[in-house]
């Protein structure tokens, strides 16, 4: 079982109260179950009783989970919470217990891979990851007018997914074979430098892609984030003068996974924003499932409640948001009532995106 590689977190976390206010789920849901002391019990348990790995409410519980990671991420011992979590599904999926929900999301998943690589030759290609569609036309059509004020020439990769949102959802084997087109396909490419909008996909293409077999040796990866500020910072960018006041969502997979906080709020602040702190708690994950990448695919309810919680958390509902997540852009800009100013972190970078009339 991949959960039995996880058995000091299990007995680390079944016995500490200590970061439910992080748990992510929990703040929504205000069940035990969903804090990493309630996942490591029941995942205790079914290492005693594995015939009980079948029971509907157990395996309920691990795909409610949000892997947002907070709570590894401000453990005293970081201690992997989120990995056992994943670890579980993975187990569900591999004894052909996964729900009927989860199910269809794989297949379809599946069923919509058909990367494009559009043009060739170029040191940079931009991968534009289009599970949450809205959100990918956004993030890359503000790139494209970025890239034309700094001068430079790219090529487009187009994927529904890089592997990532299967491998999130347990099924591992699936995304490892997507994973392997894809970086077929960037390869091919013959670019230098991968840059990246989704944070997911970044974190696939830095963290997964080696674990699937499918590493890019000898080719850069980097988010847009960390790009953008490169090309301010070397000058060849000069962004126009935003002015705005912005409140930035931190992105799980940039700040959780991969301990990158700073660099959108950098680039925003380049960007002449004026960044604003969103809720009372900076460890909080308000990035509304994205660690699970398909969250509200699989969970709506409980995503539209995490959204809810956000807005509460608003100082007013006229604010501004910024996100690094396509995922989160979309879940936010689905809410009509009150309808959001949310912009991508690259729309927030450009002056004809400043101003919530233009979203």
């Amino acid at each position: 079982m991949n959960t039995d590689s996880y058995r000091d977190v299990i007995n680390a976390c079944r016995f500490c109260f200590m970061c439910r206010h992080l748990a992510t789920t929990a703040n929504v849901s205000f069940r035990e179950a969903d804090i990493p002391r309630g996942n490591a019990l029941i995942i205790d348990r079914l290492s005693m009783k594995p015939e009980q790995w079948s029971n509907p409410d157990f395996i309920k519980t691990f795909y409610d989970n949000t892997l947002s990671a907070a709570c590894r991420k401000h453990c005293v011992s970081h201690f992997d919470e989120a990995g056992l979590a994943l670890a579980a599904r993975c187990d569900v999926v591999e004894q052909g217990l996964a729900p009927a929900e989860v199910q269809a999301v794989a297949d379809a998943l599946k069923a919509d891979f058909d990367p494009q690589l559009s043009g060739e030759g170029c040191e940079v290609l931009y991968l534009k990851s289009t599970t949450y569609t809205a959100g990918a036309i956004a993030a890359a059509d503000a790139f494209a007018g970025l890239m034309e004020l700094a001068g430079v020439s790219y090529e487009t990769l187009s994927v529904s997914d890089t592997g990532k949102a299967l491998g999130a959802l347990g099924y591992t084997k699936d995304a490892a074979e997507l994973a392997a087109q894809v970086k077929a396909l960037i390869e091919k490419s013959g670019c230098k430098s991968v840059v990246v909008s989704c944070p997911a996909a970044y974190d696939a293409l830095k963290n997964d892609f080696a674990k699937w077999g499918a590493a890019l040796d000898s080719i850069e990866v980097l988010h847009t984030s960390e790009y953008l500020l490169k090309l301010v910072e070397s000058g060849k960018l000069k962004l126009p003068e935003n002015a705005s006041t912005v409140y930035y969502i931190d992105s799980d997979f940039l700040r959780n996974y991969n301990d990158m906080a700073e660099e959108p709020r950098a680039l925003l602040k380049a960007a002449g924003c004026d960044l604003r702190p969103l809720g009372t708690n900076a460890e909080e994950s308000f990035a509304l499932g994205e660690g699970s990448v398909v969250f509200d695919k699989i969970r709506p309810t409980l995503a539209a409640r995490l959204r809810a919680r956000l807005i509460q958390e608003m100082d007013s509902t006229e604010d501004i948001l910024v996100t690094a997540s396509p995922y989160t852009y979309e879940v936010l800009t689905a809410c009509t009532e009150p309808k959001l100013n949310v912009l991508t972190l690259e729309q927030a970078c450009l002056a004809q995106a400043q101003t919530p009339a233009a979203v």
